[in-house]
């Protein structure tokens, strides 16, 4: 079986500092969430069509609720999906309220909105055509019910009424449910911090190394440990600032699943629940829960090649870095890596960037500074993405050498730690 390369860094031919301190294997080709293939007896729809027989479903719901719920589970439907009746939202009607469900076969959402129920029953209806229809009706009561021949759904509002034909519901992949006891829960503004400040340093679309683009989670106690990196850039975060990375394996979830949970959390102290069904995890805060399968292998050991010691300290405020470093990169943002550079002496750290098309810009800031004066280039963009992180007002930078890791943190909150390998500059720099 082939084994993961090492990460090394494409700015430069020969330098590989920032390999694996261990080999991991690929790991396995991954099965679905949820079977793709339609139950014996039944037909892979090729279209929506109609059916002979019908489940009933009949109530009146507010479009202003409804809306809003059908942009939270419309976006784990596919947009290339590899079944007809993946495209479909799944609308059940139960005493009181609505559940519209989605999946793409790897992921799912489901939310409920409180609805008066004549009928109970479930109906599929594709999800585009569903989402822009509610969209387009005024503020007021929709009644909903089911088509009585054929599969779909009539909607009537005001004086006006629609009808969309939909899949047999019974076509509908299942979706796991939340388990009546969760295994954990954590306030959902903590939740939402954790992964916003870490996932947005795991990979985008590396199908070579798939865990790059998952974010590892790892729970102690009340506790979460999250970490992310693409190879270049690594970001962790830890719930209490006095948290190290805990012994206990973590679990490794798609960073792209974890940013929808965050957008269905608050920043607020309810509480987010957290379940785990075998290889899947499923996250659950009010009426919403979404369910991802986890990405399988041991994540990369990129904190052990984090250095002991940082012979060079700068404490800067983040404002003026900040601009200083949206100023300057101007010149180096058309040419990757998009190269700035940080040169540090007593008192003062200067940010430029050059360019043969464009020019060069340099700027000069006041800073406390420690140990011996050094220069390393960065990534431009991406230290951006990481300086937008932080919420401090002065900032400590520890550097090593042009060849290690540089860490940032905030002066007084060390929950987040932001790490990035130096670019090999010109010159030696």
């Amino acid at each position: 079986m082939p084994l993961v390369p090492a990460l090394h860094t494409p700015y430069c031919g020969d330098y590989d500092q920032f390999s694996l301190s261990s080999r991991i294997r690929f790991p396995r080709p991954r099965t679905p969430l949820l079977r793709a293939v339609a139950p014996e007896g039944q037909r892979d729809p090729g279209r929506p069509h109609h059916r002979e027989e019908d489940t009933p479903l009949r109530l009146t719901v507010d479009q202003a609720t409804l809306l809003p719920a059908l942009g939270t589970v419309a976006r784990a439907v596919p947009s290339r999906p590899v079944r007809p009746i993946l495209s479909s939202l799944l609308l059940t009607a139960r005493t009181g309220s609505l559940t519209l469900t989605a999946t793409d076969l790897e992921t799912a959402a489901m939310t409920s909105v409180p609805a008066s129920v004549e009928e109970e029953g479930t109906v599929a209806l594709p999800a585009r055509y569903l989402q822009e229809a509610v969209r387009r009706i005024p503020a007021g009561p929709i009644a909903l019910s089911s088509l009585t021949a054929g599969a779909g759904a009539r909607i009537l509002w005001e004086k006006s009424q629609s009808t969309i034909h939909g899949f047999a519901p019974e076509e509908f992949p299942p979706v796991p449910t939340f388990p009546d006891t969760p295994e954990r829960a954590m306030p959902q503004g903590l939740l939402r911090r954790a992964i916003l400040h870490s996932a947005f340093a795991a990979a985008q679309n590396d199908s070579a190394r798939a865990l790059l683009t998952g974010v590892e989670l790892r729970f102690h106690n009340d506790a979460l440990f999250a970490l992310a990196t693409d190879g270049f850039q690594v970001a962790a975060y830890a719930t209490q600032p006095t948290l190290d990375r805990p012994a206990e394996s973590g679990l490794v979830v798609p960073a792209s699943v974890l940013l929808e949970v965050a957008r269905t959390l608050a920043d607020s102290q309810d509480s987010c629940e957290i379940a785990r069904l075998g290889n899947r995890l499923l996250f659950r805060s009010g009426p919403t829960c979404l369910v991802t399968r986890t990405l399988e292998g041991r994540y990369f050991a990129v904190l052990d090649m984090v250095p002991k010691d940082f012979p060079t300290a700068v404490q800067v405020e983040r404002d003026a870095l900040s601009g200083a470093c949206e100023r300057v990169s101007l010149i180096s943002d058309n040419e990757a890596p998009y190269p700035i550079t940080l040169s540090v002496s007593p008192t003062t750290i200067r940010v430029a960037a050059r360019s043969t098309d464009v020019g060069e810009a340099q700027e000069e800031l006041s800073a406390e500074t420690t140990g011996p004066d050094i220069t390393v280039g960065f990534n431009g963009r991406q230290l951006l993405q990481g300086l937008r992180h932080f919420e401090g007002r002065v900032l400590r930078l520890e550097l090593s050498g042009p060849s290690t890791l540089a860490r940032m943190t905030d002066r007084e909150d060390h929950r987040l730690q932001y790490m990035q390998m130096p670019l090999q500059m010109e010159g030696g720099q």
